[in-house]
């Protein structure tokens, strides 16, 4: 059975580029999809990644809104046994409201094209930032049952060692 792996929110593609560097040394045999909503024209960086990442079996689309994976004319077909989202905010600064929101909307969207347990959810590397972003969407009580608030303080604490 051939395994899906979903990369949304990628920005530059260097993550997925990454992760496709290191499935070949593992032997690990998984078709990526990189996604993010970027729509405008490409650098030099982006072009060079999403390059490797199709020189390397991946394939690569932009405008995916990952509120709305369920709609994706190609994204809906698949079932994917990981999702990676990459720092998942919207371009303001620590708007808390706002933030909550997409990560609510991304859980609802993925449920129809991911197996259960298998998100993977990666937060900014600044430990006061990282830490109020777990809280944040740890107290929010309209998460998506199957990833539940306690699923994100897991991630949260575990991936990304943040103490309460």
């Amino acid at each position: 059975m051939k395994h899906y792996t979903l990369f949304v929110g990628e920005g530059n593609f260097s993550f997925s580029a990454s992760y496709i560097q290191n499935l070949e040394h593992s032997k690990c045999h998984e078709q990526v999809i990189a996604t993010a909503l970027i729509s405008r024209c490409l650098n030099s960086e982006e072009k060079s990644n999403i390059q490797f990442i199709e020189d390397h079996g991946g394939t690569v689309h932009t405008n995916v809104d990952a509120t709305k994976l369920e709609h994706h004319p190609i994204i809906s077909r698949y079932l994917f046994s990981k999702i990676y989202f990459y720092f998942p905010h919207v371009p303001k600064k620590m708007n808390i409201k706002e933030n909550r929101k997409l990560v609510e909307n991304f859980f609802i969207s993925n449920t129809t094209v991911t197996t259960p347990d298998k998100l993977f959810i990666d937060v900014p590397r600044n430990y006061v930032i990282r830490k109020k972003w777990c809280k944040a969407m740890k107290r929010d009580p309209k998460l998506n049952p199957e990833l539940s608030a306690s699923s994100i303080r897991h991630v949260c604490r575990d991936h990304f060692d943040v103490s309460y």
